[in-house]
């Protein structure tokens, strides 16, 4: 099969890209953690979120964040952070340049784990239904098995417009269309963080299917994965339209 007809087949299998789209964006309750922001010094940063998730470009806004009474946002590139009214408290219009500087091997701020877990959740909602978009590349590879299973894969290089952990990622399909694991390197951390994240619990939210569980494990060089430790836990509770 064709990377284009595995990708169709797998789009379809998720609900469909008119039903991404059938809304400017997508509320979230969600909540996230895992050793790799722990080890940043941001253990609970990510905890008890709504999500608004932009359908149309790469936009995410986490309330409350990181503390009541504010919000984080992430659009064209840049973070801020505001508070209720809108007044602008911090903001990084490069943050993903900032990751580099030796301060972040050792700790993040809240401007950084905005950076990382927005970009990362978009990204991460809105595939595949993004994934037939003119600018990435998208092939099939070869098949894989695991837990006894046949799964099949599509390698994709997602364009540099696209703020996401790395430009080349692989994408393991199910029999029924689903994916059911995610490879790439988590380059905000380095090169040393390749991962293998794995998305179970599937569930129809208002006509698009959402995986509920995320589990993120570091990827080894012949592409398995450890089962420990935990780099990344991610947690889906609800997914609803704006009223």
């Amino acid at each position: 099969m064709s990377g284009g007809a595995l990708l169709a087949e797998v789009i379809e299998a998720h609900g469909g890209s008119d039903a991404w789209r059938a809304s400017p964006e997508l509320v979230v309750k969600v909540s996230a953690g895992g050793l790799a922001v722990a080890a940043k010094l941001q253990r609970t940063g990510l905890h008890d979120l709504e999500a608004r998730v932009a359908t149309d470009r790469q936009r995410v806004v986490f309330t409350p964040y990181p503390r009541r009474g504010q919000r984080g946002v992430l659009e064209r590139g840049a973070v801020r952070i505001e508070a209720a009214d809108g007044r602008v408290i911090n903001e990084r219009s490069r943050p993903r340049d900032d990751l580099a500087s030796p301060r972040r091997l050792l700790w993040w701020d809240h401007l950084d784990l905005l950076y990382f877990g927005a970009s990362s959740f978009w990204t991460y909602m809105a595939t595949p239904y993004i994934l037939g978009d003119t600018g990435f590349d998208v092939s099939a590879a070869d098949d894989w098995i695991e837990r006894g299973e046949v799964w099949r894969r599509l390698a994709v290089t997602f364009p540099d417009t696209v703020q996401t952990h790395s430009r080349q990622q692989v994408f393991y399909v199910g029999e029924n269309g689903l994916i059911r694991r995610h490879d790439y390197t988590a380059e905000e951390f380095g090169a040393w963080a390749t991962s293998a994240h794995y998305w179970s619990d599937h569930h129809a939210f208002d006509g698009i299917i959402v995986p509920r569980k995320r589990r993120v494990l570091y990827r080894r060089a012949d592409g398995r994965s450890r089962g420990h430790p935990l780099l990344v836990w991610l947690n889906v509770q609800q997914v609803s339209r704006p009223t």
